[in-house]
């Protein structure tokens, strides 16, 4: 039987070894969100996403129109920086498909554009425009699913602005995101019109590992926004607007930033009646919209031929 006196002994020798060691101070690290693009760099990345979009259609309490599609798209290229921002956004891109499918209600997968197919998006007045390799715009059927894609923006607020620490931190700390710019970006193409003091998010250092190779940070980044609203041109008059986010992401500790995987989850739910509809059978209309993808991405070797035309044509950038 172990006496207790030994035990206690054995506690106080253990506090006082404890107690002459050095202490070591906890690793910290300053996540990378964002490292401006070149006219001439290439990347590669997968885009694997579902889209579920649902609308419900009440009048006096009594549903009387119901829809529900599912989308999942597998969209695989290698993209080179055809220009950009003073920022560093890329601005203008082509892109060389590997693999680009959808599939609908859970039906089998259809091949959207056939692997080599080259085309290029660009933003013009705001707005994404693609074209294929001859100059003309693809149909509206691609670009559905290209403009949820495809990112493409030339505002300045980057994602170190919304979602960095600006300071070192340790593994479990946790920083508010900027909601003054999450906002502003939020609303910088109009798609929805959403308030700073109705945003609230943190981000979380999660750990520092490598996947696939590549020393990673780990990171979490959860918000919530109220009170979301919607252009007048979409003609609903809003009651209510909630949208939910959530994103894990492994973004290199070197090198171009762009993520190595990033699963995020999206929810916006609206609740609104239409502008325009008849006085004596008013209707209500609730939209759900949610979105599930998966991304993955790693910097390919540039593509020195865009910098020639640049200079043949004069152009600095």
């Amino acid at each position: 039987m172990i006496r207790l006196t030994f035990l206690g002994s054995a506690l106080a020798l253990l506090l006082g070894l404890l107690s002459v060691m050095p202490a070591h101070a906890a690793e910290t690290v300053t996540p990378r969100l964002f490292t401006p693009k070149r006219t001439g760099d290439c990347y590669w990345f997968r885009d694997q996403r579902t889209v579920g979009n649902s609308t419900l259609v009440t009048q006096s309490g009594a549903i009387v129109n119901s829809e529900k599609a599912v989308f999942e798209s597998v969209f695989e290229a290698n993209a080179t920086v055809i220009s950009n921002n003073a920022q560093g956004k890329a601005t203008q891109e082509r892109f060389d498909v590997v693999t680009f499918t959808v599939s609908k209600d859970g039906g089998p997968a259809q091949e959207i554009l056939p692997p080599g197919t080259r085309f290029t998006g660009k933003l013009k007045l705001g707005k994404k425009v693609f074209t294929d390799a001859d100059g003309q715009p693809l149909p509206e059927s691609i670009t559905v699913y290209l403009d949820q894609i495809i990112a493409l923006r030339d505002n300045a607020i980057t994602d170190d602005d919304i979602f960095g620490p600006g300071h070192p931190v340790s593994v479990g700390d946790s920083w508010p995101v900027n909601a003054n710019l999450a906002a502003e970006d939020f609303n910088f193409d109009l798609t929805l019109l959403t308030n700073a003091k109705n945003l609230q998010g943190t981000v979380t250092l999660v750990d520092t590992d490598t996947l696939k190779d590549v020393p990673s940070v780990h990171l979490l980044t959860e918000m919530q926004l109220t009170k979301v609203k919607l252009p007048e041109e979409k003609g609903l008059r809003l009651i209510k607007g909630d949208l939910t986010f959530r994103s894990e992401t492994w973004m290199p500790q070197t090198g171009p930033a762009y993520p190595v995987r990033q699963q995020t989850s999206l929810k916006l739910v609206l609740i609104g009646d239409p502008v325009e509809q008849n006085r004596f059978t008013p209707k209500r209309m609730m939209a759900t919209s949610t979105i599930d993808a998966t991304i993955e991405s790693k910097p390919l070797p540039r593509d020195e031929s865009v910098m020639e035309l640049d200079r043949t044509l004069g152009i600095r950038r």
